[in-house]
């Protein structure tokens, strides 16, 4: 029986690069452990969709950030197609 060589699907991929870090010491075995969590500046670590949901806010403050070229690209479209895009505004 011939044996075909294969690429690898990401999720293989992910698998052998965590299972080489661990053997290395450089990943904890179980990435359950609360001192492998994101960390905040002072320390405590991040709970479970805090950081998605400090995201969330701003966002709705502010608005979703959009690279300049992407934007001008929506508004040249939006032109040549009789449609008046929303006003801009700042990211500051």
């Amino acid at each position: 029986m011939e044996r075909t060589a294969r690429s690898l699907t990401v999720a293989e991929q992910t698998v052998v690069e965590v299972a080489r870090e661990v053997r290395r010491g450089r990943r904890d075995p179980d990435p359950r452990r609360a001192d492998r969590l994101p960390e905040r500046r002072g320390g405590a670590p991040f709970h479970p969709g805090e950081r998605g949901a400090a995201v969330r806010v701003r966002r709705a403050e502010k608005g979703v950030p959009v690279a300049a070229k992407v934007w001008r690209e929506r508004t040249e479209s939006a032109d040549k197609l009789g449609i008046t895009p929303p006003e801009a505004r700042s990211q500051g």
